[in-house]
């Protein structure tokens, strides 16, 4: 029951002071907010189809169900 926990979390990388990182390279000017957000959102979506294809295959060997 941490999945609703957890995923709301890991949207840090799509906001422009979400992490030290992105602040720096959005303050340099060097991503803009539109580029910021497409990344963010993909690199999210990536993320969470290896989060649910990791749990459908390892948890059943840990004998959750």
């Amino acid at each position: 029951h941490t999945l609703p926990d957890a995923l709301p979390t890991s949207h840090s990388h799509v906001l422009p002071l979400g992490t030290p990182a992105t602040a720096n390279a959005y303050s340099s000017g060097l991503i803009t907010q539109k580029e910021l957000l497409r990344d963010g959102l993909l690199m999210h979506a990536f993320s969470i189809s290896i989060f649910v294809t990791a749990v459908w295959l390892y948890w059943p060997l840990l004998g959750i169900d």
